[in-house]
């Protein structure tokens, strides 16, 4: 959505593929443009890519640009189908699947599809050099095939706001003196909001509150776990909101529990509103916050670790106050998203130029 609003429209006219449906941010596309829903099968649907090659061939596209496993296949025989066109794949993290708990037969299996696959790619991106490792290594794909463009955010949008804060956290019930931790993302197994509820309990310390901002999968078993804990009036689940920034506002202290990442958009979004942030020491995490630089890096499932890490940020005033700086700081020089449109358009027309 961020691409698409901001790319150069003098040079490029963008076309979105959703695979399955649109969701609530096809209200955020700012532009006039053709979005086709292939209302994909579960599982293999053997027609989506003749579906979708001749939208390719319909709207005369250049350059057919996919995102991750889920639209990868499918996307490469549509730009077969469709002959024309050039083929960008972008790999935004290490996903699920690729966790060492998954038998190590379908990580191989699914790396020789990816590796099969690549051969008819003209350029692989990956947004975090972790990524571009986890690409070379496991997808047996030369360093040379492989661009790393890391992820943006649109620093504009994102500013604190002191009075915006008061009032959503009048909504939400949370006291003024509280101090919230939060998160944002969707309830999945690879946030791993789980161990998140569990090493704020473990925190224990009053007048703090933990805002999970998101919906999915997890939701009940989370709203169980709250209730096991007894922590009903501790932890709020706000659900899926389209005001993501007004959430953010209201945090003191922003943590990311992920089992694996890329790039986190909502990592950059927090640090963009001066949030000091706590996330585990995965995927382009480390590249985010460098080594304790502009947050705290845990060990990904170490429950000790990050609630000690909370402990710390709750009851220091002044730290949390020098990485709300630092936060804004980060961002502003390396995770602009001004910065990552500019490269995808330079890439796009350095791939057509040598068509």
């Amino acid at each position: 959505m961020d691409l698409v609003n901001n790319l150069n429209p003098l040079k490029f006219t963008p076309v979105i593929c959703c695979l399955q449906k649109t969701g609530p941010l096809q209200d955020k596309i700012e532009k006039n443009i053709n979005i086709y829903e292939f209302n994909k099968r579960k599982g293999n649907d053997p027609v989506l890519p003749f579906k979708m090659g001749k939208v390719l061939r319909r709207e005369g596209i250049d350059i057919v640009h996919s995102n991750n496993w889920s639209t990868f296949a499918e996307s490469v025989f549509a730009k077969c189908i469709a002959r024309k066109s050039l083929f960008l794949h972008v790999q935004h993290g290490i996903e699920m699947n690729d966790a060492e708990s998954v038998s190590w037969i379908k990580r191989y299996k699914r790396n020789r599809m990816r590796q099969a696959l690549s051969y008819a790619v003209d350029q692989i991106v990956t947004v975090s050099n972790a990524t571009k490792r986890f690409v070379c290594d496991e997808w047996k794909v030369s360093e040379q095939r492989v661009r790393l463009i890391y992820n943006g955010v649109y620093l504009h949008h994102f500013k604190e706001d002191r009075k915006n804060k008061q009032r959503i956290r009048r909504q939400l019930g949370i006291n003024e003196q509280d101090i919230v931790i939060g998160s944002v993302g969707r309830l999945m197994p690879v946030k791993n909001y789980t161990l998140l509820i569990k090493a704020f309990a473990m925190a224990a310390i009053p007048d703090t509150k933990l805002m999970l901002v998101g919906d999915g999968p997890e939701k009940e078993s989370l709203i169980s776990l709250i209730k096991e804990l007894n922590l009903q009036d501790k932890v709020i689940l706000t659900g899926h909101r389209s005001d993501v920034e007004n959430m953010l506002n209201a945090m003191d202290i922003f943590v990311l529990p992920s089992i694996s990442e890329g790039i986190s958009l909502a990592l950059l979004e927090a640090m963009s509103l001066n949030l000091p942030v706590i996330a585990t020491n995965v995927g382009g995490n480390p590249e985010i916050i460098g080594n304790n630089e502009y947050g705290i890096l845990v060990k990904s499932q170490d429950i000790t670790a990050l609630s000690e890490a909370m402990k710390i940020l709750i009851c220091d005033l002044e730290k949390r106050k020098k990485l709300s700086i630092l936060s804004r700081k980060r961002v502003t020089e390396m995770f602009d998203l001004q910065r990552m449109v500019k490269d995808y358009e330079q890439l796009y027309l350095s791939l057509t130029r040598g068509k």
